[in-house]
C-alpha cells in the first residue's frame, strides 16, 4: 500500500510540474542593441538627439535635412531647400534599431530606417539600401557628386549648427 501510495505522489508530482509548465509561453523581449542604449542615454541627457543628412555633414545647398528627436516619441524635421521647412512628428523606435517616422503635412512619407553605431558615431540609414535623396517639399535641389551620398544620416553635436 505504501509503494502505490508513494507512485501515485510521485506521478501527482510530475503531472504538476508539467500543468504549471505548460502555461502560456512567456514572452522574450529582445535585448535592446548598444546603439539604441546609446541614443536613449544621449536623449535623456541632452534632451534631443539630432541627425544631419550627408554623414552629419551640412553641405549648404539646398538639400541638407536634419532629424531632431525628442521625448515622448516627438520628431522635428529641418528641410533646407529654397527656404528652411520643419515638420512635427513622430517617431517609434524598437529594441533592435527600426525607425518609423510619420510627418504631419509631409506628403512623401518618410522610409523606415535602421539605428546603428560605427566607429565615429550613431547613423541612421534607410531600411531599404535603395532609397536615395528625399525631396520632400523642395521645389528641386543642387547636388554635386563631392558631396557624397545623402545616406546615412549622422549624430551631431547640439552645438553644431
Amino acid at each position: 500500500m505504501n509503494r502505490n501510495r508513494s507512485a501515485l505522489v510521485t506521478v501527482a508530482c510530475l503531472v504538476a510540474a508539467i500543468v504549471a509548465g505548460c502555461g502560456s509561453p512567456a514572452v522574450i523581449q529582445p535585448s535592446e542593441s548598444s546603439a539604441v542604449a546609446e541614443f536613449k542615454g544621449q536623449l535623456a541627457r541632452d534632451g534631443k538627439v539630432r541627425f544631419r543628412s550627408w554623414n552629419g555633414k551640412w553641405i549648404g545647398m539646398d538639400g541638407d535635412t536634419d532629424l531632431n528627436f525628442m521625448p515622448d516619441g516627438v520628431v522635428v524635421m529641418w528641410e533646407a531647400g529654397f527656404t528652411v521647412r520643419s515638420y512635427k512628428g513622430t517617431y517609434e523606435l524598437d529594441a533592435e534599431g527600426a525607425v518609423s517616422l510619420q510627418f504631419e503635412d509631409f506628403k512623401s512619407g518618410w522610409p523606415a530606417m535602421v539605428l546603428e553605431r560605427d566607429a565615429e558615431s550613431l547613423l541612421l540609414r534607410p531600411k531599404d539600401p535603395k532609397v536615395g535623396f528625399i525631396m520632400g517639399g523642395r521645389g528641386g535641389a543642387t547636388t554635386r557628386s563631392e558631396h557624397g551620398s545623402y545616406w546615412p544620416f549622422r549624430v551631431i553635436a547640439l552645438k553644431q549648427l
